[in-house]
Order: structure tokens, then C-alpha cells, then sequence
């Protein structure tokens, strides 16, 4: 058989396995497929980082220290 497809019948089959142990009630204690990249449900969002303020006067410094390293190609 090929790759793809033992690796798609091992996957139905860890799914299978892995309902089989959340059921209530349990109808295996374990699942007998190691776990391997769970990937299934709802996608969750990282959180986001908080933008920091910054005073324009920070901005302006910073690019000046870019235009006087790189020249009027980094500034």
C-alpha cells in the first residue's frame, strides 16, 4: 500500500480509537494509537500581544540612528 494511504487509515482509525475513549461511558481505558500532531476541533487564536506606545519623539530618534547607519535607503 502506499504511504498516503496507511498514513489516512491510521488516522481514521486513532480517530475511531480516540471517540472510543471519550464516550460515556468509556467503552476502551486507553487508546491503543499513539498520539501523534491532535489536530481536531475548533481552531483557537493565539492571543495577541498588546501594543506598547511609543512617544514620537522615540520614533523620530530611531530613524534618524537608521539614516545615519544605512543612509536614505534605511531612513
Amino acid at each position: 500500500y502506499s504511504a498516503n494511504y496507511v498514513r489516512d487509515i491510521l488516522k481514521v482509525f486513532g480517530m475511531l480509537m480516540d471517540d472510543a475513549v471519550d464516550h460515556r461511558p468509556p467503552l476502551l481505558p486507553a487508546s491503543p494509537v499513539p498520539k501523534v500532531n491532535r489536530r481536531r476541533g475548533r481552531v483557537v487564536p493565539k492571543p495577541r500581544e498588546k501594543k506598547n506606545v511609543v512617544l514620537t519623539s522615540d520614533l523620530h530618534q530611531l530613524a534618524e540612528n537608521a539614516r545615519i547607519v544605512w543612509g536614505e535607503t534605511g531612513y
